[in-house]
């Protein structure tokens, strides 16, 4: 909440907005460009209690990659959507601190399960990007079947992604 809430809020959609502005101008020639998105929490309508600020701006930036797309059709600017999943940085738990101690042992559970961190996220996405040639292409880490893999194997996969932390 507070400040930094504020600050998200005026930041990734107006950010999202204007990068989107300037960034065409450039991939006009053949051979175009492309223009990817980081959606998240919010960005197909998901609701979770605690995560308003944030999903707020994920949700405007989902509205934004679809503008986008009607905006850019027939062009050479591809238009994506990156969904990288669940990235154990310091910023992910940004306000943990006010979490019961039982409710943070539950949350960094989950996130042990289907948490990864960005060394291991980043060059999947990129190869993913690189390959991409349809525009419209969301890439998503997370899958269906990954989440219920992970959750399967979790009782035989000990994790600890937050010991450096």
């Amino acid at each position: 909440g507070g400040r930094g809430g504020r600050r998200a809020v005026g930041t990734t959609p107006l950010g999202t907005r204007d990068g989107r502005r300037g960034a065409p101008r450039g991939m006009t020639a053949p051979g175009g460009g492309q223009i990817f998105n980081v959606e998240g929490m919010g960005s197909k309508g998901e609701v979770q209690v605690g995560l308003l600020p944030y999903a707020c701006t994920k949700a405007a930036v989902g509205y934004l990659d679809k503008a986008f797309l009607k905006e850019l059709k027939g062009s050479s600017v591809q238009i994506g959507s990156i969904r990288p999943g669940i990235n154990v940085t310091e910023h992910l738990m940004h306000g943990s601190e006010h979490l019961s101690p039982e409710r943070l042992a539950k949350t960094k559970k989950i996130f042990n399960i289907l948490g990864d961190t960005p060394e291991t996220t980043t060059p999947w996405i990129a190869e993913q990007i690189l390959a991409t040639t349809k525009t419209g292409a969301r890439i998503a880490w997370l899958s269906p079947s990954k989440i219920a893999w992970r959750f399967t194997a979790a009782p035989f996969r000990k994790r600890d992604l937050f010991a450096d932390q």
